[in-house]
């Protein structure tokens, strides 16, 4: 079970020579439960539970007798025991939200979730400010997004491990340098009372090559590593290493005159010391690290390769509870006072195995919501402070405890320990095989969630299609193949993806890949209605052309009985849009949505007939009199109409927007009029002949009312259209 770690947080040690324990006469004197009580400050949960149980003969109704044998299970890893004793803890009522909590810890272990979430929810409700049964809950309803496929890693037991407790692996040349409670074979026997079983003897570090060479027994290929330099009869690890791998940390039991030094619980803890691996397997420049302390623990030490920062897990106090994470600056020659890591990555629980990878704190806990015991997390190093952790997720992680988690440089592959198989520690090797990919789909622009969405994950031969739906936050998770290179393509009705997002996975981790990409919500759009020139009359059945410059499509559409079109258009696009209509000349404009992504751009488009011979006029401020030098235009206009006999005539007159819009119209019609009177004067049938004044409705600028324009500008205004038609007006 956890036993590798109650060696962190304190034990109490006992010789034996043979099979023989000595015995404090003293302890006969005192009650049972004072006895068991005692014992079980100091760890020694096999004895604790034997002398808790002697107490609840006596006493069955005492509650926290039943709380202590429930919590003394757990932590030997006797999960059943564990579960009956709270369940009975509990029939006697008035619950508290610990013992709910502890509770639902016993059955994440027993990987019975659905009842390990009841009691966490009766935890939360009993104790609004409980966070870790909180954390648990979404843990577990969210538990699908942690299931990685098992394939997504080879992984396998080392073959060095023991019966014993096997953990801490750490990279040391060509081989491993790991922790265990192994037995030495020493005459003298010291033995921790923490222990989940009497054969479980005090820790040593020992060193193997990385591949088992067949040649030889495996025992003979697993070494004391640095033998007595490093190894005290007493607890030695774990260790780490920096500088090239020529200086080492590691903690052992406080240690004075060669006899171990206990706190108030009587309990030996751990300290910290810094060395150089020096040559004939000698530790030189031993130095103790200056915030060790006899009445806490530091353990599980990190240091970085310069040597200027410092991580490891402690009980000290003034912590979050439990063991939590901290920080050492080795600053002028001086190590810093130690900084907790803070709420974001300690919590109530237990906080072990701080490991640094590329700007990534590694660590286990039991604090947030996982599995069950401890779990591997990883939290991200951004704007000078570590993010929220997140769950390295199955198989890495299980419903026991998986602790000491490192990593190679390339971060495919590496080690961690568990005792998910037997109830005892053991150091497993994995090697990255698929990624993980987490994904978030958004709208562009407003970057709302978009659910029930399809996301088509392609690879760069299209060889593999992966089809996915967004979660109702947006989610989505994948495994992807390394090495590779892949297209993701989100869809949903009524949004556009508006470019493919890429993805490779050469340069894997066993972190997951988060990405966050967007769709377009449909919310842009080109509208206008198709109009006849000379009548203003609507032109329904137009055929219009949208044509993407950018990309060369056309999409068409026929405009609508109210002669109305409507296209989707594309953000940061080019576009020419066109209408045709039969007996009338193609007309259009250019739209470009460089920056714009909703709304509608509204242009209505002119078509003007087919026409043999066209002419435009203009007339002086506030006359209607033909100028002079249109005379002779004039006359190319009589002589079409003398030549094609069915030819008829249209004209338009128009007027600024000076003046009111009854007298502009009165002004335009006699424009009109003086055209129709010239052509008279030519004998022309008046039958063929439609005039029209249109005043200042049709300007051609934006000298509209109250703009102010030079006088060469309204002059625009101030027209008549005349144009020879044969096929006649529609």
């Amino acid at each position: 079970m956890r036993v590798s770690l109650l060696y962190l947080v304190g034990l109490i040690l006992y010789a034996s020579v043979s099979l023989g324990q000595s015995t404090n006469i003293s302890g006969l004197f005192q009650s049972n439960f004072r006895k068991a009580e005692r014992m079980y400050i100091q760890q020694g949960y096999r004895n604790a539970i034997d002398l808790y149980r002697i107490a609840l003969d006596r006493d069955p109704g005492n509650r926290l007798a039943k709380a202590r044998v429930a919590d003394c299970y757990y932590r030997m890893g006797q999960l059943e025991r564990a579960n009956k004793w709270y369940k009975e803890l509990l029939k006697q009522g008035q619950a508290s939200a610990d013992e709910y909590y502890h509770l639902g810890q016993v059955q994440c272990a027993l990987e019975r979730y659905d009842s390990a979430k009841t009691s966490f929810v009766k935890s939360a409700d009993l104790d609004s400010t409980h966070r870790r049964a909180k954390a648990k809950i979404a843990f577990i309803d969210n538990m699908s997004a942690y299931r990685r496929d098992p394939a997504s890693y080879a992984m396998a037991r080392e073959w060095y491990n023991s019966p014993q407790s096997d953990f801490s692996p750490r990279h040391f040349g060509d081989g491993i340098v790991f922790v265990s409670s192994r037995d030495r074979d020493l005459f003298i026997k010291r033995k921790s009372l923490s222990g989940i079983s009497e054969s479980e003897g005090l820790l040593n570090a020992f060193y193997v090559d990385s591949k088992f060479d067949s040649a030889y027994s495996a025992e003979h290929q697993i070494s004391l590593f640095y033998s007595k330099a490093l190894n005290s009869p007493y607890h030695d690890g774990p260790v780490t290493f920096f500088a090239g791998g020529k200086k080492i940390a590691f903690t052992r039991n406080t240690i004075q005159n060669g006899k171990p030094v206990k706190d108030e619980f009587g309990r030996v803890n751990l300290e910290l010391y810094f060395a150089t691996l020096g040559e004939s397997r000698h530790l030189d420049n031993l130095e103790r690290y200056p915030f060790s302390d006899k009445s806490y623990s530091i353990a599980h030490p990190w240091v970085s390769e310069n040597g200027k920062a410092l991580y490891f897990s402690s009980n000290m106090p003034g912590g979050k509870g439990g063991a939590d994470l901290y920080v050492s600056q080795f600053i002028n020659n001086t190590w810093t006072k130690p900084q907790n890591l803070g709420d974001g990555v300690n919590t109530s629980g237990d906080e072990f195995s701080p490991y640094i990878w590329d700007d990534q704190l590694f660590f286990s806990s039991d604090g947030f919501g996982g599995f069950g015991g401890l779990d591997n997390f990883v939290a991200q190093y951004r704007d000078n402070a570590f993010q929220i952790p997140e769950n390295l997720s199955y198989p890495l992680n299980s419903s026991r405890d998986d602790f000491g988690l490192i990593i190679d440089g390339a971060g495919r592959e590496g080690y961690f320990a568990s005792n998910r198989l037997d109830n005892n520690d053991d150091v497993y090797k994995f090697m990255l095989r698929k990624v993980t990919l987490i994904g978030h789909l958004k709208e562009l622009q407003s970057n709302s969630p978009v659910s029930s969405a399809t996301i088509t994950i392609a690879g760069e031969d299209d060889s593999q299609r992966i089809q996915l739906t967004t979660d109702e936050l947006g989610n989505f998770m994948a495994e992807l193949d390394v090495d590779k290179g892949y297209r993701l393509i989100p869809a949903k009705e009524g949004y556009t993806a508006l470019s493919d997002q890429r993805l490779t996975t050469r340069s894997p981790s066993i972190v997951a890949d988060t990405l966050a990409i967007s769709i377009w919500k449909n919310g842009l759009f080109a509208k206008g209605i198709v109009y006849s020139n000379e009548l203003q009359q609507r032109l329904p059945g137009t055929m219009v052309y949208l044509n993407n410059l950018s990309t060369g499509k056309v999409d068409s559409v026929l405009t609508s009985a109210e002669a109305s079109y409507n296209f989707l258009v594309l953000p940061n696009m080019s576009y020419k849009v066109t209408a045709r209509y039969p007996g009338y000349l193609e007309n259009g404009f250019k739209l470009n949505t460089q920056g714009l992504f909703f709304g509608d751009l509204l242009n209505d488009i002119l078509l003007e007939e087919t026409y043999l011979e066209k002419l435009m006029v203009f007339f002086d401020y506030d006359k209607w009199d033909l100028r002079p030098e249109f005379g002779k235009d004039m006359n190319k206009i009589i002589r079409s109409l003398r030549r094609y006999k069915k030819a008829t005539v249209y004209i338009g007159a128009h007027a600024d927007a000076r003046g009111t819009k009854e007298y502009n119209k009165k002004l335009s019609d006699k424009r009109a009029a003086t055209i129709v009177a010239f052509l008279k004067k030519s004998n022309f049938d008046v039958g063929r002949i439609q005039a029209f004044g249109f005043g200042e409705e049709l300007i051609l600028n934006l000298c509209s009312d109250g703009v102010e324009c030079t006088d060469a500008e309204h002059l625009q205004n101030r027209r008549a259209e005349i144009k020879v038609q044969i096929e006649g007006l529609r």
